[in-house]
């Protein structure tokens, strides 16, 4: 009786060891974190308000719609440091950006660090991988390279320069590349200040060319007895134009700007050339009587897609500014006139030789 007690009590006594050991399973710790310090290359500074976004992978490299709430962001404080306390465990990648310096998770096509992506030439200099794993901390530094900038000034060849207007550097893409094929083509964009210059950063190295959109639109809003709203011309006169560097109307004519690794390039300007645009304009009548609220458009001859579009003024009144010289079709909407069973169209052809056209107009006739 005496042994069988005290095998009784050591089974307990070890029952109790063995239970003090094990945390139970609500108590166990699930997830990791991730810290570390962010620093630009150029001078080896901090990377002070740089983002860091922590980015879910899949196995094989790609980036995983299952994980997405995994996705996190913050910011490096001044010292370039940056944490993410909370993290489900798995496979990550950090991407660090700042203006004026490379985007890396954007220029890259994957985000594998593999050998097949080193040989593309892929830098990850900020775009690491890392694993988070449960109760423990990984620590990433991660470092920013400058990226290339684009400067130069916008003005009109009649005098003065455009301000708050948008300039675009677009990246040329290799059309004898089938890898390019179906990819978004990279840019960037900013505006001209008070005083028409421009500077554009977080260039990759490539070829690019310069442009700039010029709109025009003069129109307000009404509410229709329905409830929808309406666009209602204020003026007449409107335009939508594309100029390339340093200031041609073609892109086969625009200037191609090399662009290498950290490159600051200045002196890129355009020239808008207003004086060799010119206007259409015109009347839209109906049965010899002016009419309004008519829908306009006008497209080159020969093109199948409208530049731009009006609406006629209450006089029937439309015009269409800054177009270079050339052959344009002009073509009037009016859906379902009084008298009519089906929306009536009339086009015109138009061809500006040096001069603005003030008599297109078009007769929209009542068909029964």
């Amino acid at each position: 009786m005496r042994l069988a007690k005290m095998s009784r009590e050591r089974v307990l006594s070890l029952l109790v060891l063995l239970l003090s050991g094990v945390a139970p399973i609500s108590g166990q710790v699930r997830t990791g974190s991730v810290t570390g310090t962010v620093t630009c290359s150029d001078g080896n500074f901090p990377a002070r308000g740089a983002s860091v976004k922590l980015i879910p992978v899949d196995p094989n490299g790609s980036s995983s719609d299952s994980r997405a709430q995994d996705s996190q962001s913050t910011k490096t404080d001044f010292s370039g440091e940056f944490q993410f306390s909370t993290v489900n465990p798995g496979e990550y990648v950090l991407d660090a950006t700042l203006q004026g310096y490379r985007d890396e998770q954007r220029s890259s096509t994957i985000l594998s660090t593999d050998t097949k992506d080193k040989d593309k030439g892929h830098d990850h200099a900020a775009l690491s991988h890392v694993n988070v794993k449960p109760g423990i901390t990984a620590q990433r530094d991660l470092i920013l390279r400058r990226a290339a900038s684009i400067s130069g000034q916008i003005s009109v060849d009649l005098g003065g320069v455009l301000i708050g207007m948008p300039v675009i550097a677009e990246k040329i893409q290799n059309e004898f590349d089938s890898t390019q094929v179906g990819k978004p083509k990279f840019s960037e964009s900013t505006m001209t200040d008070d005083r028409g210059d421009y500077r554009i950063s977080g260039l990759e190295p490539g070829k690019y060319m310069i442009s700039i959109l010029v709109r025009e639109a003069f129109f307000g809003v009404a509410s229709l007895d329905s409830g929808t709203l309406s666009p209602v011309p204020q003026r007449p006169g409107t335009a939508d134009l594309e100029v390339f560097a340093p200031g041609v109307l073609e892109q086969s004519s625009a200037k191609v700007i090399d662009v290498g690794d950290a490159d600051d390039l200045s002196g890129e300007n355009i020239s808008i050339p207003v004086s060799k645009l010119h206007s259409i304009s015109g009347t839209i009548f109906r049965d010899g009587q002016p009419v309004g609220g008519v829908a306009v458009s006008v497209r080159h001859e020969g093109g199948t897609s409208p530049l731009h579009g009006a609406i006629s003024m209450p006089n029937g009144s439309y015009r269409f500014d800054l177009l270079p010289e050339g052959s344009y079709v002009i073509t009037s909407t009016i859906p379902n006139l009084p008298g009519s069973t089906v929306p009536q169209n009339e086009s015109m052809n138009v061809r500006i030789t040096g001069s603005d056209i003030l008599d297109a107009n078009i007769d929209l006739r009542t068909f029964k």
